[in-house]
């Protein structure tokens, strides 16, 4: 299986752009963590890039049908770039404030907004041959994935070794490079949109046509539901660590690493997959399992079940995502491919930010272990409400749409 040099450079990029982000994320939520010491303030922080990322998705869609995608690419990368390079220099120079940081997640939210539409959609604008559609999206999760475990697991350590600034210098550097790299593209852009609407018409015909859409409407509740009351084990993670485990940084890089090589085997596991039509059936069982792992992990004390069962949600988190992914963009039109997959990822970041500041602030009163145990249970029940669906109205028709 080979694909184009554009799709390899393009994987390449994407591979070292998050390996740093993923060193990034670990950092933040551990240094987030340390100065507050508090779990609403960690969600908060989180919330206020994410939040961002919501407002700015509905107009980076419509750039995305209407403008060169490999431009937006490099302009919101360089913006990444220059954001943490003015991160690294105040971190070093200990000038950070809450404040502050919250005003860089601002902007990167901004930047990552931009880039987010682009980047799902211009992955379609360079493959050769439609079919291998679902297998470059399979390969690119796996990057990813093999990214974060690689970034997550060099932040654990990194922190503990070196300090919390050098992550941000090294995450600097990988933006750089894949500057670069996304520069030396040759990319032709297919005929873009020449609309006289202005954005916000734009937008709301994408809104309509997902609504209108029996399928992709379903596929997006299914992404809200999940992301909303099911991630938040992610993000409270640091107060895990420190709180439940008694464990330090090293620890939550490595629990983050495994959950990364949970997902690049759940990735594998989809790019071997040869029956597309019944990727719906694969996500139902998908979310099952990981409500089941979610809610055993929540009362787990120990660092080696941590492990394992991080693991095995990796492996369904993936599947989950992955099959929202290859479903919607199968399903789309290509003219409204950017403002549907831009309101697929405004709506995937309000739901995981509102999701994690309701956690955040929940686990102050509950508890971190039974609010993670209510993630886990209310994918259980979405996983059967579901299967009702797919057996009662049949409306998840993926192979005749």
């Amino acid at each position: 299986m080979t694909f184009s040099r554009n799709v390899q450079k393009f994987i390449v990029g994407q591979g070292l752009s998050n390996i740093g982000a993923m060193l990034k994320q670990v950092a933040i939520s551990w240094f987030a963590y340390a100065i507050t010491e508090d779990a609403f303030y960690l969600a908060f922080i989180v919330f206020m890039r994410s939040s961002i990322v919501f407002l700015v998705s509905p107009f980076a869609g419509s750039l995305a049908d209407r403008y060169n995608k490999l431009k937006l690419l490099l302009l919101s990368n360089s913006i990444l770039f220059l954001n943490t390079a003015l991160l690294t220099i105040l971190v070093f120079y200990d000038e950070i404030t809450i404040a502050i940081l919250i005003g860089i997640q601002i902007i990167y939210g901004f930047a990552s907004g931009i880039e987010a539409p682009a980047r799902q959609s211009f992955i379609n604008d360079i493959i050769t041959d439609k079919k291998d559609l679902s297998k470059i999206i399979s390969i690119n999760n796996t990057v990813f994935n093999v990214a974060r475990v690689i970034g997550y697991t060099l932040g654990g350590v990194l922190i503990s070794i070196i300090g919390i600034e050098y992550c941000f210098t090294i995450y600097s550097c990988l933006l750089f490079i894949v500057i670069l790299i996304f520069y030396f593209i040759k990319y032709k852009p297919k005929n873009a949109i020449k609309s006289e609407k202005n954005f916000k018409n734009d937008f709301l015909e994408g809104v309509k046509y997902t609504i209108n859409h029996n399928s992709i409407s379903l596929l997006m509740i299914v992404m809200i539901f999940v992301t909303f009351l099911s991630l938040s084990y992610e993000v409270l993670l640091p107060v895990f660590v420190k709180n439940i485990l008694n464990q330090d940084s090293k620890l939550f890089g490595f629990l983050m690493g495994m959950l990364g090589l949970g997902s690049i085997t759940g990735g594998l596991l989809m790019i071997k997959k040869k029956n597309e039509s019944k990727l719906e059936n694969t996500l139902q069982l998908s979310i099952l399992l990981f409500g089941i792992l979610i809610s055993v992990f929540a009362f787990t004390n120990s660092k080696y079940i941590a492990f394992l069962l991080l693991f095995l949600i990796g492996i369904q988190r993936i599947q989950i995502f992955t099959s929202l992914s290859v479903l919607v963009q199968n399903l789309v039109e290509d003219t409204k491919r950017g403002r549907v997959l831009g309101l697929y990822m405004m709506l995937f970041m309000i739901s995981r930010s509102l999701g994690d500041l309701l956690m955040g602030f929940l686990s102050n009163f509950l508890g971190i272990s039974f609010v993670i145990f209510l993630g886990g249970i209310s994918s259980i029940l979405l996983a059967f409400f579901l299967k009702f669906k797919l057996k009662n109205n049949d409306i998840l028709n993926f192979s005749n749409s």
